[in-house]
């Protein structure tokens, strides 16, 4: 599959389910009034990461090693 921005291309079904995704994980967070370095902290990821997760962004379907920080490399 071929490459854009670093990043495998996603067919519009699979980033809409991703940005529907971190949309609602987004509002839980608020719901719950938690900040994004509360929710860094508690699932030890960088803050970083965590908004790209809310953005929707696909960079951890290719991360290689889940044990790792996960952080996308950009």
């Amino acid at each position: 599959m071929a490459s854009v921005a670093g990043h495998k291309k996603l067919f519009p079904k699979q980033k809409k389910i991703l940005t529907t995704f971190g949309e609602d994980l987004f509002l839980a967070m608020k719901r719950r009034e938690f900040t994004k370095s509360l929710v860094a902290e508690r699932t030890g990821l960088d803050p970083k990461t965590i908004t790209k997760v809310f953005n929707g962004d696909p960079c951890l379907l290719y991360t290689s090693d889940a044990a790792d920080d996960m952080q996308c490399v950009d």
